[in-house]
Parts: C-alpha cells; sequence; structure tokens
C-alpha cells in the first residue's frame, strides 16, 4: 500500500499542475475548452502538456466538459490511474 500511496503523490502533483492552470488563467482554461469543443485532439494534449505534467495522460471531452486520466510510471504493473471529470 505504501508504493500506491507514492505512486499517487506523484498522480496529484501532476494534476495539481492542471487545475492550478486552469484557475489561475481564464484564457488557458477558455482555449482548452474551445479546442476540446472543436476536438482538435493535438491541441488539447499540447494545452495539457504546456502545464509541465510530465506523466502519460489521456483526455476525451463530451459537450459537457473533459475527462482526463494521467497514468503513473507503474501503471503497466497495475497501479495506478488519477481520473478528473472536469465540467465547462
Amino acid at each position: 500500500m505504501n508504493a500506491s500511496a507514492k505512486e499517487y503523490e506523484v498522480l496529484l502533483k501532476d494534476a495539481q499542475l492542471l487545475i492550478e492552470k486552469i484557475l489561475e488563467s481564464p484564457d488557458f482554461a477558455h482555449t482548452l475548452m474551445h479546442e476540446a469543443q472543436l476536438s482538435n485532439q493535438q491541441k488539447v494534449d499540447e494545452l495539457i502538456a504546456s502545464t509541465g505534467i510530465k506523466l502519460k495522460v489521456k483526455a476525451t471531452y463530451s459537450p459537457s466538459g473533459i475527462h482526463i486520466e494521467i497514468f503513473s510510471k507503474e501503471y503497466k504493473n497495475g497501479c495506478c490511474l488519477l481520473e478528473m471529470k472536469l465540467y465547462w
């Protein structure tokens, strides 16, 4: 359990980078929403990466929001995944 908790600590730090960027930059949040609504996956991925997230991220979106999965380096071994669902 200690190893999983350490993996989640890293996941949470990366997630915090994205959350802080969304909260601190209305322009960033608007651009992320706009590009997602246009289904511009490459731009969405670039915007998320620009926050400083180092781990693998998968973003999917719908008309109501964005679903972001952040995968730990140990994900292939069964641990760990952090999911965020943010609504527009």
